[in-house]
């Protein structure tokens, strides 16, 4: 056999790397030439254990490097200004030791590069790491303090972060919980996001570069391998030729190399909650190559697999983010947050029962209009009354057993597939099972089931037995009749007698079904602040502070002075900060602190005529600026939070500035509240003149009483805050720390204010039974015009019989005793037929307009013989004044009734909003301040300092909201 014979026929597929025609078993888009080639490129990022991959491993391949390493640094030595500790890690391209900066005392986190620096890319790709990084400042980002060349090597000097990694959490157990892998999660995409936002895509993050805070936060580190959208010339460092990363967290995309977005990131995202919540990545392999293939070519087996209290809901969502096409995938961090809300340990919210009254009220006005529409267009009657024979029962009893089935359907298939309905969804709230999932076909349908079953099935049996009474269609309606009309709205307050808070408001069927109902929360953003672009200007000639370049005069800065500068190593801004000249520096604790609410100090010097401090630069603008105009309480209520935590972390270690006040606040550009140990910079004495709060010393200031004041200032002359906000403002002055923490972290969680949906579906539904009145009327007024003229003798029979009872009762005379007589005759006579007759005496209408005591009287009449032709004439001339004059008023009745039938709806809509929604409103307002609407909706009446609003207040409001419908009316 020739070389050719042994030759892979082609497949009419090429390698997307070198272009070579594929084999028939090559992974999709890449030969095994250019597979091989992948993996050795990838393997200085590789996890290793003898050079095989599996999952849940931690140290790096040793793969000999493309230049000679250094000598490693020992623990104890001097390096530069740090003293080597512990080595904490090492990376495809250097060491992390902690270190202490021997001049200021802190502790830091140092990488240092591995490879000498006649290498003039890695330098370059080192400093780009550094960049990369120092372009982020936020809280779930490594922070970076600097970049330096020390004894020839190129150094970062980072955040510390102590408490490990989230690879490190899982050593002391197998799997995290569920909710607290999911937090995690979210902590990470908040310091991607912030991190695409600067232009930044990590390109490797996995459980080893995700790091735990002391207080708990997860920050993103270690952006080594990251690329940036702004600076071209720095992202081909690692683009040209090199596949980077770790192929188990790594997408598809990127191990071959093609241009990468977000949804690389979002890939490696999915694969690290994967491995948090299962304890293994999502595909393994033997080796390399494998692995490298099987990324490529494999879609993982789900989760749930693993690991079977997963909730199906947050598997697909997981899978989602490993698809191997990036379109498959969520397109960016906001869809992929909003997702994994749902399975968050703080974000579930159960619905109220006034906020499933309001949807349920919904879903029955769509069923009842859309039931009646078919009936309409299938030529049917909704009337039990019409169908009389058995037949025809029959027939009707199929009717309410499809309706019956048609409403089961309804429910339970969009409350399987997406957990709302149709009002649900109105009313943004969801159905999900006890673990935050889609609770499924067969769940919905016993859950929709039981629910009917406790509601309608006394009504359901009943309308077997009576249709006629079961519908309430009966002239005089039974205690039986009355009690199976009105059994649904008892066995509604049945089934939510169990609703509580502490079980969230589940009635007994969602008990029974292990359902719960949640309002659908969107992600609660800050207010963004607008802040002037940074710039990156040329300042080699600038004066020089150490690393930095000042934008403004040193010398002529006056002492405690804020002057901005340049750090052109990292490309950012710093604050410099003159100080005077012997002073010491800064204590320890300011040095070291790290915290998300105070400004963070970055390096220091105390020599000869350049004693400063260097901070970072706060994007944003100074609270005193901010408070100039009012503020919403939707932005304040975050404020308050980051300076109470701020506050009562600052008292732990002593830490708080000399003097505070309004001038030593500082908002960032993403709504985040800082304290700053000195005036802020840009702020005008004039500012600071128009507010009552000044600066006191630290000594003399009280947390409470500070915010307290602040929220009355940034409240002021705006809308009026929440009765929730007013509650949680007036306790500033008297909770403890750890309650007002808790409050404000509640009140970020609720609606700040009441949006225009809201307010529309409280009037909405205050209206409802007057808008539902119209087609009522409307129908009720077109039925009887036809049955007036379908049988005309039914209103004379009515009056007729009405004047025979009335001279029963009151023949004192002569005349109005042959009145009587002759009234008599004329009926049994004149309207026999109609009265003997099932089709026109046993009609709904001829039930309606005749009462039973008048029908009695009727059908008494006609058992006597008929009257002769004589007798009758000689009765219609007896009674022919009353006669006249009945048809008469009849006729002119008519004519009003059906001339004016616009003026009869609005009338009929007035004197029923009067009675059943204006007048209960307006007592219910003086009596309760405000309405059973108004707590559904959950509203509330608040003056404009947030306090719940008197009752008079209320009722005035009410009286003056419902003029324009009483003005309507007049005219």
């Amino acid at each position: 056999m020739s070389l050719d014979d042994a030759t892979p026929a082609p497949t009419g597929r090429n390698c997307d790397r070198c272009g070579a025609a594929l084999p028939p078993d090559a992974p999709r888009g890449i030969c095994p030439a250019c597979l091989l080639q992948v993996g050795m490129e990838s393997a200085p990022e590789l996890e290793e254990e003898d050079r095989t991959l599996t999952a849940g491993s931690t140290r790096k391949i040793a793969v000999p490097p493309a230049l000679p390493e250094v000598n490693l640094l020992r623990p104890g030595q001097q390096f530069g200004n740090y003293r080597i500790g512990e080595l904490l890690g090492k990376g495809g391209m250097g060491e992390v030791f902690e270190a202490e900066d021997v001049e200021s005392g802190r502790r830091v986190a140092l990488k240092v590069l591995r490879l000498k620096l006649d290498s003039r890319d890695a330098r370059k790709r080192f400093l780009r790491e550094g960049r990369m990084a120092a372009a982020i400042n936020h809280p779930n980002s490594v922070y970076i303090y600097g970049t330096e060349e020390i004894e020839d090597q190129s150094v970062i000097a980072m955040e510390l972060v102590e408490r490990g990694t989230l690879k490190d959490k899982l050593k002391s157990q197998p799997e995290m919980p569920i909710g607290e892998a999911v937090d995690d999660i979210l902590q990470v995409i908040a310091g991607l996001a912030a991190a695409h936002e600067k232009g930044v895509l990590h390109r490797d993050i996995k459980p080893s570069n995700c790091f735990v805070a002391a207080d708990g936060s997860v920050k993103v580190g270690d952006f080594g391998l990251s690329v940036s959208s702004l600076a071209r010339e720095d992202t081909q460092l690692t683009l040209t030729g090199t596949v980077m990363g770790t192929p188990a967290f790594a997408s598809p995309e990127q191990l071959r190399g093609d241009e990468l977005d977000v949804r690389s990131d979002i890939y490696s995202v999915g694969a690290t909650l994967y491995f948090l919540l299962t304890g293994q990545a999502p595909l393994e392999a033997k080796n390399v190559v494998q692995m490298v293939a099987t990324v490529l070519d494999k879609k993982p087996d789900s989760p749930r697999q693993l690991r079977e209290d997963i909730p199906e809901d947050l598997a697909e969502v997981i899978l989602r983010c490993l698809a191997k096409q990036p379109d498959a995938r969520f397109r960016d961090y906001a869809n992929l947050q909003k997702a994994l809300l749902p399975f968050s340990t703080r974000a579930v919210k159960p619905a109220t029962v006034g906020l499933r009254t309001v949807a349920g009220a919904i879903d029955a006005m769509v069923i009842g209009v859309a039931g009646h529409s078919v009936l309409w267009l299938l030529g049917l009657s909704a009337d039990p009354a019409d169908y009389k024979t058995p037949e025809l029962m029959g027939a009707f009893s199929m009717m309410y057993l499809c309706a019956l089935l048609c409403r089961l359907l309804y429910f339970a298939v969009p409350e399987a597939r997406s957990g709302r309905s149709f009002g649900k969804a109105i009313c943004r709230i969801q159905v999900v099972n006890r673990s935050g999932s889609r609770i499924g076909l067969v769940r919905s349908l016993v859950r929709v089931a039981s629910f009917d079953l406790l509601t309608i099935g006394l009504t359901a049996v009943y309308m077997f037995i009576d249709p006629v009474g079961a519908m309430g269609m009966k002239p005089d309606p039974s205690a039986l009749d009355i009690t199976f009309n009105y059994s649904f709205m008892l066995m509604l307050l049945v089934i939510f007698s169990v609703a509580r808070r502490a079980n969230g408001y589940a009635g007994i069927h969602d008990l029974l079904t292990g359902t719960r109902v949640i309002v659908n929360q969107a992600p609660q953003e800050r207010s963004k602040v607008i802040a002037t672009k940074e710039k990156w200007p040329a300042l080699h000639d600038a004066p020089q502070l150490g690393p930095y370049h000042a934008l403004a005069s040193f010398a002529d800065a006056k002492v405690g002075e804020v002057i901005p500068a340049f750090d052109l190593m990292l490309r950012r801004q710093v604050w410099i900060r003159k100080a005077e000249e012997g002073a010491a520096l800064l204590p320890a604790v300011e040095r070291s602190r790290s915290r998300p609410g105070r400004i963070r100090w970055i390096n220091g010097s105390r020599r000869e005529e350049q004693s400063w401090d260097a901070y970072e630069s706060l994007g944003g603008q100074p609270l005193a600026e901010m408070l100039r105009q009012p503020q919403p309480w939707s932005t304040v209520r975050y404020w308050l939070l980051d300076l109470t935590r701020e506050f009562i972390q600052a008292e732990q270690d002593d830490s708080l500035p000399a003097r505070i006040g309004l001038e030593h606040i500082w908002i960032t550009s993403d709504g985040h509240a800082k304290l700053l140990d000195f005036p802020a910079p840009g702020v005008e004495p004039a500012t600071l003149e128009q507010f009552t709060v000044s600066a006191v010393e630290r000594e003399q200031f009280d947390a409470g009483v500070f915010l307290k004041s602040l929220t009355d200032i940034a409240l002021r002359n705006g809308p009026p805050p929440p009765l929730h906000a007013g509650e949680t403002i007036r306790s500033f002055a008297s909770a403890p720390p750890a309650d007002l923490i808790q409050e404000l972290t509640a009140a970020t969680e609720r609606n700040a204010g009441v949006s225009r949906l809201r307010r529309f579906g409280l009037i909405f539904f205050c209206m409802l039974p007057a808008l539902m009145l119209i087609p009522g009327l409307w129908i009720s007024f077109s039925y009887f015009a036809t049955w007036e003229s379908e049988n005309p003798e039914i209103r004379p029979l009515r009056q007729s019989l009405g004047r025979i009872s009335w001279l029963e009762k009151n023949a004192t005379n002569r005349a109005r005793t042959n009145e009587l007589e002759a009234l008599n005759i004329y009926v049994s006579g004149h309207f026999r037929r109609t009265i003997t007759q099932p089709e026109s005496w046993n009609t709904r209408y001829a039930m309606t307009v005749i009462p039973a005591r008048l029908r009695a009287r009727a059908e008494q009449l006609v058992r006597d013989p008929a009257p002769s032709t004589e007798e009758l004439a000689q009765a219609r001339q007896t009674a022919a004044n009353y006669l006249q004059r009945m048809h008469a008023r009849l006729e002119q009745e008519r004519r009003m009734m059906m001339d004016n039938i616009s003026g009869k709806i609005l009338t009929s809509m007035l004197i029923i909003s009067s009675l059943f929604v204006i007048l209960p409103g307006l007592i219910a307002a003086f009596l309760f301040r405000g309405g059973i609407l108004t707590h559904f909706f959950g509203l509330a009446f608040v003056t404009n300092e947030g306090l719940r609003a008197e009752r008079w207040r209320v009722f005035l409001r009410n009286l003056l909201m419902w003029c324009p419908v009483y003005s309507l009316g007049i005219y």
